[in-house]
């Protein structure tokens, strides 16, 4: 058990609890009818019902970032970050979120579709993982964390090259 659970309650009757914490902090989704929003253990409203799907952020290469305030949230069928405190710390404009890493490193990928079905093509960019600002825009056809740490792997226009996660090239795209 990596800590995090997904926990939804309903809350058209008395919610009942568990006693499940995500990394030792509180992020309960409750449910009302479809939507999902965040209840205290008194079942008073602390994120309002407005999202479809939400999961804890949480790091899988290193606890030493782990940030289990945070969780990845649905809203209007596209993805993005959410504090706590209901802050969306990255909106929701994303097909997709999810954590990536090696080395030790954490990346947060995000996802955007450039052309939409039947030959759906997506592009991918970076978040970092502690300032959730942009590290990467959404420009990449793909990007993968390096064996060594703080390196990525990209493709651009069908060229592949090697940089930093600052965005630093190494190795310009061939």
């Amino acid at each position: 058990n990596s800590g995090c659970e997904k926990l939804y309650y309903k809350i058209d009757r008395e919610p009942t609890w568990r006693d499940t914490r995500m990394d030792g902090q509180p992020f309960r989704f409750a449910e009302r009818g479809a939507l999902k929003g965040v209840i205290d253990q008194n079942g008073k409203i602390v994120i309002p019902f407005i999202y479809e799907s939400g999961h804890c952020l949480f790091k899988k290469y290193s606890a030493n970032k782990c940030r289990p305030e945070y969780a990845v949230v649905k809203r209007m069928g596209k993805w993005g970050i959410l504090r706590n405190d209901g802050v969306e710390v990255v909106p929701c404009m994303y097909d997709q979120v999810h954590e990536s890493g090696a080395g030790g490193d954490l990346f947060i990928m995000v996802q955007k579709e450039v052309r939409k079905h039947p030959n759906a093509e997506y592009h991918v960019g970076l978040i970092d993982d502690n300032t959730f600002k942009t590290v990467l825009p959404c420009e990449y056809e793909s990007l993968s964390a390096n064996s060594i740490p703080g390196h990525i792997t990209f493709k651009k226009n069908g060229k592949w090259g090697w940089m930093t996660a600052g965005k630093n090239i190494i190795v310009e795209p061939i």
